[in-house]
């Protein structure tokens, strides 16, 4: 077998300043969540439920990122079907 040298992947300095980045908001994260892991009483219309506030907060997020991406599609779609009635 042939010998052969691997050559060494070398990280550029913005990978190195994402990296450091990303583990600090991922630390961040970590300390919400402990720190907010107690439980509230969410009343909906015929009952109360009582979850965690990170839970409560992380369903917010994500419900609110949905939404946003909807609205963009949605946005998008009629601009592209504006442009092709246009052309």
């Amino acid at each position: 077998m042939e010998n052969e040298k691997q050559i060494g992947h070398k990280i550029s300095f913005w990978s190195k300043v994402k990296i450091v980045f990303a583990t600090l908001l991922t630390v961040f994260i970590i300390l919400i969540i402990i720190k907010n892991w107690y439980s509230v009483e969410v009343n909906l219309v015929f009952k109360a439920y009582s979850f965690p506030l990170t839970i409560i907060i992380a369903l917010s997020i994500v419900t609110g990122y949905i939404w946003g991406n909807l609205a963009a599609n949605r946005k998008n779609r009629k601009k592209e079907k504006m442009t092709n009635q246009a052309n």
